[in-house]
């Protein structure tokens, strides 16, 4: 079973949100992603119940809409969701 929560840090303590700009580090690639091209968005923060809610996996989508999922240590925020007042 999943929870979705909002938000959770990555292993360099950059804290990842839903709409976050972000990329891919370099050695991990899924063959979804688009070619020449490891950024993309946030679009849903998951975890494990066994987890205790704390999200430790992110479903990023990229420019060629296509969906997948990487660990929070797998990811660098590139540009935070700025906030509308």
């Amino acid at each position: 079973m999943y929870l979705k929560i909002g938000w959770a840090k990555t292993m360099r303590g950059e804290k990842i949100k839903v709409g976050d700009y972000v990329e891919i580090v370099d050695g991990v690639h899924g063959s979804a992603m688009p070619p020449g091209r490891r950024d993309g968005f946030i679009k849903e923060a998951v975890t494990q119940e066994k987890h205790r809610g704390n999200p430790d996996q992110f479903l990023v989508v990229f420019s060629n809409k296509a969906v997948l999922k990487f660990h929070k240590s797998q990811i660098r925020v590139i540009n935070q969701e700025a906030k509308v007042e």
